[in-house]
């Protein structure tokens, strides 16, 4: 299997299990259930051969669309098989790299986080992430998507962490016990909002694939103006500004109405 990194972090730790885990399995007849749930992966011998070859990269653009294509297919493999142990420590392993960039980002920018509470939240994030209906019903991009969707929703809990625990350290504070809001149901509600704009005619139908590109999978504006291919970075700013716009004033129009 793969060669265990010196990185001692719990994210690392996890991958050395998971590794060993499937090392010590019945190798031969896991990888043939593998194979049988994602066919793609029959043009490898073992579980072992897909991992390193995912993971290692030559610059190759034809080599990113094929891994593009072996990683959604293992995710949707995934989505009609939510229990089986093997497809989802694959899974986990193929995207280690990037779940460990997060973790070691989070933990870096928010220091007085746990680590081990950090990566627990990153894997369990994954899952849900790879699980959902938007990720499943995802026709191209499905990686990436998964990974900027994994980093935003990481990265506020992150921040809702830290800023609720600064206000405990607040005399007085007497909210110990308020029952706080789950990051993947923020992030829900925000696509829902973004969706209903759009069935009611706030934002077009580009408008509402804008905004969810950029707010939640997480694309950069250099990004987004790359998979477009026909404007600039700077041209996705003023739309996505003026877009942004238009929403704050639908939403100032509501609540002055709400208050009537």
């Amino acid at each position: 299997m793969i060669p265990a990194k010196g990185c001692h972090c719990p994210m690392c730790r996890t991958e050395r299990q998971l590794i060993v885990s499937l090392e010590h399995s019945e190798s031969k007849i896991a990888f043939q259930k593998l194979c049988d749930l994602c066919p793609p992966l029959r043009k490898f011998s073992s579980i072992s051969e897909f991992i390193t070859h995912l993971h290692t990269t030559d610059g190759n653009s034809e080599r990113h669309r094929s891994n593009d294509q072996l990683l959604s297919a293992l995710v949707r493999a995934l989505g009609g098989n939510q229990s089986d142990s093997v497809l989802q420590a694959v899974l986990t392993l193929a995207f280690v790299p990037a779940l460990h960039r997060t973790s070691r980002d989070v933990s870096y920018l928010f220091p007085s986080l746990y680590e081990q509470d950090i990566c627990q939240q990153v894997l369990a994030t994954f899952l849900r992430v790879s699980l959902s209906r938007s990720i499943q019903r995802r026709t191209g991009f499905m990686p990436i998507a998964i990974t900027r969707t994994v980093r935003k929703i990481v990265f506020r809990w992150a921040f809702r962490e830290v800023h609720e625990a600064e206000i405990q350290k607040e005399p007085g504070s007497s909210n110990l016990n308020l029952a706080r809001p789950d990051p993947f149901e923020s992030y829900l509600l925000l696509r829902d909002f973004f969706q209903h704009c759009e069935r009611t005619g706030v934002l077009a139908a580009f408008e509402q694939q804008v905004l969810t590109r950029l707010k939640l999978e997480g694309l950069s504006a250099k990004q987004l103006a790359q998979l477009e291919g026909s404007t600039s970075e700077e041209a996705v700013h003023h739309r996505s500004y003026r877009i942004m716009a238009r929403l704050r004033k639908a939403a100032s129009r509501l609540r002055s109405h709400a208050h009537r």
